[in-house]
């Protein structure tokens, strides 16, 4: 059980988004994090989930392995 207050996030993915690699670089944990925290501060959570497919993939230079995001935001 998880009590949201107003406006709190809850931010969920799959290992592919971090594992996304780069010259055999990963994302990695913080810096899906780091972009986390700053997006979600401007945008609606449809809008999170879709900046950070792109910013992964783009950054990857595409996703090879299941990138799947989730994000909620309470309302009220």
């Amino acid at each position: 059980e998880l009590r949201l207050e107003q406006d709190d996030l809850v931010f969920a993915h799959t290992d592919g988004l971090i594992e996304a690699r780069r010259s055999g670089e990963m994302y990695g944990a913080d810096r899906l994090a780091r972009l986390v925290v700053s997006a979600t501060r401007t945008q609606s959570p449809t809008e999170l989930v879709r900046t950070v497919h792109e910013e992964v993939s783009a950054w990857a230079d595409g996703i090879s392995d299941d990138a799947v995001a989730l994000a909620l935001r309470r309302n009220g």
